[in-house]
């Protein structure tokens, strides 16, 4: 099976959430030496061939953004980096999303706004909570690519 990780490379901190498959990493540092060097939302422009690739993608705390400002770079996964996620998963792929709240923010809220920026491209499967050794608490979203 092969895993995307977008958010890692080999020199990246992980977290504790189990790794599945063969992993390819994605990150637009090259610093992190990922295998892929690129933003999520330019995956298929600069990497076409990944398109139906992966039974697994798992984007790991590279912060949520539902609203980037129109024609601007946004860090964080957007509306449009959850459509390549699809792209890049074959039928019926999982798409798995671990965060945590940004300053401000709830569980609940972080919750929400990823429901809404999966709907249409996903069912979501699981929802739960993630505590790493340090403490911080994540959300661990899973949902199958519809």
């Amino acid at each position: 099976m092969r895993t995307l990780v977008v958010g890692r490379g080999a020199t990246s901190p992980r977290s504790t959430v189990k790794d599945l498959g063969q992993l390819e990493t994605m990150d637009w540092r090259s610093a992190n030496q990922p295998d892929y060097v690129t933003r999520l939302e330019d995956a298929l422009t600069k990497y076409p061939s990944l398109k139906g690739q992966f039974e697994d993608v798992f984007v790991e705390r590279m912060g949520v953004n539902p609203h980037p400002p129109p024609g601007m770079i946004s860090t964080g996964l957007t509306p449009a980096g959850v459509s390549v996620a699809r792209d890049l998963l074959r039928p019926r792929g999982i798409l798995r999303i671990l965060q945590e709240p940004t300053a401000g923010q709830s569980l609940s809220e972080l919750e929400s706004d990823l429901r809404t920026m999966l709907s249409g491209e996903f069912t979501i499967l699981n929802v739960q909570q993630h505590t790493e050794p340090s403490g911080a608490v994540h959300l661990l979203v899973t949902a199958r690519r519809m």
